[in-house]
């Protein structure tokens, strides 16, 4: 490698015509014939005039004096070398006996025929470097402004003598090992070096060399041969690539293991240039779809990306945007993998309290019922079920493995953090399923459809689960829960006149309704806007392209918060796509055709699943469950004249046919009213008139309610029967309508 030079002219050491008032010196130990034929000698060339020091790499090198020629015609090199080995190595030194002090000066020389100093073939590693490191140092406190050290090659000795301090990774080609530790020695000498001035240096030293501040060359060897930090010292991280030394650095850089500083000479049109290089080849790695190393296949239960407020889901972003998403995506995530045993533990428990306070286990609560069967009253299921479900859904320990890259990645392993990165399209080839969390935003990220294309790439000889869930499902799952809950309050807890007909329940089903209107109208509205950020994905995925995506890198103009450049992620998922589906404009076409037709499937029909509106309206489950309960104390004379069954027989149909049967209402009535008006007053308009439309099921369920209660010549298991089956036709027809609307609104 070629060093920056600060002085015009080099002269050696003992040559007549020296001139020493140029300030210059070379210097060179142990030069002569090489072991390798035609091998030449390594330098280290070392600028004292502020140049920034090389190491040069060269190849093995050995002398031999002449007096010893002789005896290598009797005697094998092998043999004298370890013989040499064996009498010199600390590992035969006898128990007791000190370790073997390094000379404190250097050993005489002797002069070539150039008039260059010839050391004797050193004993050990270690004295190669200090007589180097003393011999330079000396010539720098006399006045020299470049001193050039050639070393030998590496001896055969034994490196437990090396006193250098070498933990860092140590790169072994021919002697650089010399190089690093005789920089590393010049580090720890505590001498200063005197002024850097080429001119002055001579005339400074005769005066006694007064030293400069700051030292700038010992500054420069410290920021190039600062230690690591304190940290697992036995990881070694392997970067293997061609035999390309730039592209090394470059990897380097980029990966964090060093800085570009140690790179200052690179220019941007020469990054730029290693970076198309080095794109292919990281592309061609990803698009295997392999892991690197069985240690980056990590999974973690589902539990732990709950843990600490869900902090592995929360960025630096401050934005309003993005912390209302990332709210959003945490409550739907605790929905979808803890409300299912949230639910079936609320309702167990709500059954549980059913049976005990009709065995006379539970206190009653007066409602101030009167007449000739004044009974106490139940809220035990409700509260019950209502706690038990709320704590649940806070405290459940999901066990469910999956894959989050903040915490299945390393963030403080940068190799380990580089080779997941370089597997993750392997990772998702592994993966069983994949969750999408959807909001406006997702088409327009280009990692998102990265993840996508390897996802569809991996399962097209197996069978995987692709499942698309909106981000507000979590709120509003959460939110009709509690109007339940509330609306079921009164039901089960307000004072009531039995001698009032059917008005004991009318009345406070109404306050039901205008509880649940609330809820119906920010239902209304979520889904209003939803469907429209429907329609902007249509569009977005119809032109979509990777050119408009957006990238992080991108954002950033490709460089770190460090400073040091990074890849441009928008070619490296070009290449991989390339490779996939053999062009960027064959997966355009299938984002187009095949996702497209998926998201609008899974988006559009499968907002609200049935075990979903199941899980959201089970409080007014609870509610009839407490009546139940109550009128179990009425006496009767057989058990199916109980009113009881009745009331637990209207809950049924009511749970189980009619709320699914709204929630396909709610939707349809959101999708058919999606337009939004020109300006705000009539947008609220159009939200009050599209919840109203709801109130019309509701109604039509209370008339029936009333209308079977009326028929007193019945038993009132028989008048729960009419009640269902009053339901069951008005589902199916409702059923029936909506299908047939769908039908007729196929693609609009």
């Amino acid at each position: 490698m070629a060093a920056f030079l600060a002085a015009p002219q080099v002269h050696h050491v003992g040559l007549q015509s020296r001139n020493v008032e140029k300030g210059e010196v070379q210097m060179w130990l142990h030069p002569g014939p090489s072991i390798l034929s035609g091998a030449s000698p390594s330098s280290f060339q070392l600028s004292t005039a502020g140049a920034v020091a090389v190491l040069a790499v060269a190849q093995r090198r050995r002398v031999a004096r002449a007096a010893e020629e002789t005896k290598k015609k009797t005697r094998s090199i092998a043999k004298e070398t370890l013989a040499r080995l064996r009498s010199r190595s600390p590992r035969t030194t006898p128990k007791g006996q000190a370790k073997k002090k390094m000379p404190p000066a250097p050993d005489p020389y002797e002069l070539d025929e150039e008039g260059r100093k010839i050391f004797p073939w050193p004993k050990s590693f270690a004295e190669i470097v200090q007589t180097s490191l003393f011999s330079t140092m000396n010539l720098i406190m006399e006045g020299e402004t470049r001193i050039e050290v050639c070393f030998p090659p590496l001896p055969l000795a034994d490196l437990d003598w090396n006193i250098c301090d070498l933990t860092e990774t140590r790169i072994v080609d021919a002697n650089i090992q010399h190089a690093i530790a005789f920089a590393k020695l010049m580090v720890k000498d505590k001498r200063a070096f005197p002024q850097l001035n080429a001119e002055e240096a001579l005339k400074k030293a005769q005066e006694g060399a007064p030293v400069q501040e700051p030292d700038k060359i010992k500054g420069l060897l410290e920021r190039r041969f600062k230690k690591k930090p304190e940290g697992d010292l036995g990881r070694t991280a392997r970067i293997i690539m061609d035999n390309c030394l730039g592209l090394t650095r470059t990897a380097m850089a980029i990966s964090g293991r060093c800085g570009w500083q140690d790179a200052e000479e690179i220019t941007e049109d020469e990054i730029e240039l290693r970076f198309q290089q080095m794109i292919p080849l990281v592309a061609q790695q990803i698009a295997r779809m392999e892991v690197t190393s069985p240690e980056v296949v990590r999974v973690t239960p589902v539990f732990r990306t709950f843990e600490k407020g869900a902090v592995a889901f929360r960025t630096e972003c401050t934005g309003d945007f993005y912390f209302k998403s990332e709210r959003k995506k945490i409550i739907t995530l605790i929905t979808i993998y803890n409300g299912p045993a949230a639910s079936v533990l609320g309702m167990l428990s709500a059954l549980v309290m059913m049976l005990l306070f009709c065995l006379d286990l539970l206190p009653s609560l007066d409602r101030g019922r009167t007449g000739e069967y004044p009974i106490g009253y139940s809220c035990w299921s409700l509260w019950a079920g209502f706690l038990v479900t709320s704590l649940a859904m806070i405290l459940w320990r999901p066990q469910s493995r999956v894959f989050l890259d903040r915490i299945c990645i390393s963030q403080t392993d940068v190799a380990l953090k580089t080779q997941a990165i370089f597997s993750l399209a392997g990772l998702l080839k592994k993966s069983d399923s994949m969750l999408i969390l959807w909001d406006p935003s997702w088409t327009e990220r280009l990692w998102c459809l990265f993840e996508l294309a390897a996802f569809l790439q991996s399962k097209k000889d197996l069978k995987k689960e692709l499942i698309i869930r909106p981000t507000f499902l979590g709120p509003v799952h959460i939110a009709v829960f509690l109007t339940c809950v509330a609306g079921m309050i009164p039901l089960t807890m307000a004072p009531m006149d039995v001698n009032s007909g059917p008005t004991s329940l009318v009345v406070p089903s109404i306050f039901v309704c205008a509880s649940g209107f609330a809820a119906f109208y920010v239902a209304m509205s979520t889904l209003r806007r939803y469907f429209r950020d429907l329609d902007i994905m249509k569009q977005q995925l119809l032109s979509i392209s990777f050119d408009t995506a957006r990238s992080s890198c991108c954002d950033t103009n490709h460089v770190a918060e460090s400073g040091a450049p990074v890849f441009c992620d928008r070619r490296i998922v070009k290449e991989c796509v390339n490779v996939w589906f053999g062009s960027e404009e064959a997966f355009e076409n299938i984002l187009r055709s095949e996702i497209l037709a998926i998201l609008t499937h899974d988006l559009t029909e499968r907002i609200f699943s049935t075990k979903s509106s199941l899980a959201m309206f089970m409080p007014l489950m609870w509610g009839l469950m407490d009546i139940s309960a109550s009128e179990w104390q009425l006496p009767a004379k057989e058990f199916w004249q109980r009113s009881a069954l009745a009331f637990l027989l209207h809950g049924l149909s009511i749970w189980l046919v009619f709320m699914p049967m709204l929630k396909d209402v709610l939707i349809l009535v959101g999708k058919l009213t999606r337009r939004r008006p020109k300006s705000q007053c009539l947008e609220v308009m159009k939200n009050f008139l599209s919840s109203c439309t709801l109130i019309v099921p509701c109604a039509i369920v209370m008339a029936t309610y009333a209308f079977s209660f009326s028929l007193t010549t019945l038993l009132p298991i028989e008048r729960a029967a009419v009640f269902l089956g009053c339901i069951l036709c008005y589902s199916m027809v409702t059923w029936c309508l909506t299908i047939a609307i769908k039908a007729a609104l196929k693609g609009t």
